[in-house]
């Protein structure tokens, strides 16, 4: 394996950490500024996705295969994204 890849998984583990952040932040917008903070939102929505698109690979890539902790609970980070939309 590639001496560039050997430590990826801290990294994919903090963009999932950082979704769980962002859920926080979302439902925080929808319940303090209401529709005012649509915008901000869709932003911040777009940010969530693009580290769910990231994570998978970074942690694949890296040559330990041992999953995580935040590795195991990745669907969770998910489904706060989407209970934050809903919020």
């Amino acid at each position: 394996m590639d001496p560039k890849f050997e430590h990826t998984k801290p990294l994919a583990d903090l963009l999932t950490v950082s979704r769980g952040v962002l859920a926080i932040c979302l439902a925080g917008l929808g319940g303090i500024y209401g529709a005012k903070a649509l915008p901000t939102a869709v932003l911040v929505v777009i940010i969530s996705w693009l580290t769910d698109l990231l994570d998978g690979p970074l942690a694949r890539r890296d040559p330990d295969l041992q999953i995580s902790w935040v590795g195991e609970h990745d669907a969770e980070a998910d489904l706060a994204v989407s209970l934050g939309v809903a919020a």
